[in-house]
């Protein structure tokens, strides 16, 4: 058994990080699930990329995604704004969204490499900019913050979206419980360990704290997307695994329509959603 390596931001680290994530999955970050994680891909992921859509007021002029990964809320930006910059941190990130923008024949669009605290953009050159998931993983969110700000317009919008501190810990918690009742192994590990890059979640009050510290005036805030476990895996993910196969894939996919409609009545009520979303004006 390998001791789980700590959180780095070495970009070494990094690139081996987002490698071995899309290997095997060279395309959309939602082709990365299975069939039975459609309900986490529909809960999750999508209702995202629909807050996020509908935090845009069109037409957009330039817009940026910053922190892009695979370049699916590149693609989205694109249908709104009449010209999207996709950045990140990682080449491998760069290459896949480069490539998924070619395919998909999107025009005006984008791709350089760059990390967040010092992006390669004059100021006030952009109305737009999106962090989907992605400030957790900013070792100096400050900063990129700061970076933000300058490379909006005045008036220009920052949206951003990244999981509750305080919700994903309380499902993480449920997650163990679950995993004991149902005598899930603690996970041991074999192997050489996969590679961890850096990631700090925030409480709404930090982040709030964060948006104003780097001058920008907060117009929204929500609570978004229900799912009830931390992540894809889990106790939750191992019984939908469960059930899809034994039985089988059509039935299975009406359960999770089911699922689907019941988790997105359960948003509604906001307790338990895990992604806090921010709307912020330069």
């Amino acid at each position: 058994m390998n001791p789980r390596p700590a959180p780095s931001t070495d970009r070494a680290t990094v690139e081996e990080f987002y490698r071995r994530k899309w290997e095997g999955h060279d395309s959309s970050w939602e082709a990365r699930y299975p069939r039975h994680q459609r309900v986490y891909a529909a809960s999750v992921y999508r209702r995202r990329n629909d807050e996020i859509l509908a935090s845009i007021r069109a037409p957009v002029g330039r817009a940026l995604d910053l922190g892009c990964g695979a370049g699916d809320v590149s693609l989205l930006l694109a249908e709104r704004c009449r010209t999207v910059v996709a950045a990140d941190v990682a080449d491998a990130n760069v290459e896949l969204t480069r490539r998924n923008l070619l395919e998909s024949g999107v025009e005006g669009t984008h791709v350089v490499q760059s990390d967040a605290e010092r992006l390669p953009f004059a100021d006030q050159s952009f109305d737009l900019v999106v962090l989907a998931d992605v400030i957790e993983h900013i070792p100096d969110a400050g900063r990129a913050l700061s970076e933000v700000r300058r490379v909006l317009r005045d008036g220009g919008r920052l949206v951003c979206v990244t999981p509750l501190r305080r919700t994903l810990r309380v499902l993480r918690a449920l997650d163990r419980l679950a995993g004991e009742v149902a005598g899930r192994p603690r996970g041991r590990r074999s192997g050489e360990a996969a590679p961890k890059v850096f990631e700090r979640f925030f409480g709404k009050r930090d982040m709030q704290r964060a948006l104003q510290e780097a001058g920008f005036r907060i117009e929204r805030f929500r609570r978004a997307c229900f799912y009830p476990a931390p992540e894809t895996g889990g106790a939750f993910g191992a019984l939908m695994g469960l059930v899809h196969g034994r039985v089988g894939d059509e039935r299975f996919q009406a359960i999770a329509r089911t699922l689907i409609r019941a988790f997105g009545g359960m948003e509604k009520l906001r307790v338990m959603n895990q992604k806090q979303l921010w709307v912020v004006r330069r």
